[in-house]
């Protein structure tokens, strides 16, 4: 019975149990009760899959209003993996028709030049998206914090209190 009062009184069992109510209250908190809402985030920071999406959206738009203008400023909206998403989208056209390609590559080479719909998005390096940010931040303070918890506990188990000798 002693070895069970004496390990208990070893082990910060509040700190362990204050640390793991606080983190089942972050996580109901950031998923249940105030979840992050993505707005108006530039097209060029979606997934691949949205990207292409938006790119058919783009050409869509185009085939009903040919406006110059909204073609390129969609365009540039991409960043520099425009290309490489049209080729996509060209490849797998889900329905659109041929000719409003052919119109936008027309319309994108005489706005942008004839090396628009060649460049690859290799060429520039492509900045990590918010949430790729997020989470490594997240998991880099979430080891900060372990290594801490696991110092403070590697502290108090060695310390041990001194014992006094007697000198005959």
């Amino acid at each position: 019975m002693q070895f069970i009062v004496a390990f208990l009184k070893k082990l910060p069992w509040v700190t362990i149990a204050i640390f793991f109510a606080g983190l089942l209250l972050g996580l109901l908190w950031g998923w249940g009760i105030a979840p992050v809402e993505w707005t108006n985030v530039p097209p060029s920071q979606l997934g691949t899959t949205y990207q292409e999406d938006y790119m058919r959206m783009t050409l869509e738009s185009f085939r009903l209003n040919p406006e110059p203008n909204f073609a390129v400023q969609r365009w540039q909206n991409l960043g520099p993996a425009a290309s490489q998403i049209y080729q996509t989208v060209k490849a797998d056209p889900r329905g659109i028709e041929p000719f409003v390609f052919v119109a936008y590559e027309s319309l994108l080479t005489n706005i942008l030049g004839p090396d628009v719909l060649t460049a690859t998005a290799s060429e520039t390096a492509r900045p990590l998206s918010p949430i790729v940010k997020y989470v490594l931040y997240g998991a880099a303070i979430v080891l900060l914090i372990l290594l801490a918890m696991a110092g403070f506990i590697c502290t108090a188990c060695s310390a041990k209190p001194a014992v006094a000798s007697r000198q005959p």
